[in-house]
């Protein structure tokens, strides 16, 4: 199945390992999708937070699994608003947070 990762930090400072990301995303033949929350005016990639276009994304998608992993709040809006447009809690969310 295709494979999308959407990393989502708050500045370039932020980044961490973003050569290996690359690679692990490539090797498994998944596309990064990194957006920056509050970048400089220098970053040239994607800017806002991630969840718009993950919802926006997620009627193209047939029967997906979404893993959820990082902040607790973030799971649980994207939980949420993920649940409101129909998709099943307990069979296509999965979910491990890192911190609060």
């Amino acid at each position: 199945g295709r494979r999308m990762v959407y990393w989502g930090l708050r500045s370039e400072e932020d980044l961490f390992l973003p050569e290996e990301a690359a690679a692990a995303c490539t090797a498994a033949r998944a596309e990064l999708h990194t957006y920056l929350s509050r970048p400089s005016d220098a970053w040239g990639g994607l800017r806002g937070r991630f969840t718009a276009p993950v919802l926006d994304r997620y009627p193209t998608l047939h029967d997906p699994t979404f893993y959820l992993v990082g902040n607790g709040a973030m799971i649980e809006e994207l939980k949420k608003s993920l649940v409101a447009r129909g998709v099943d809690r307990k069979r296509q969310i999965r979910t491990e947070a890192f911190f609060d």
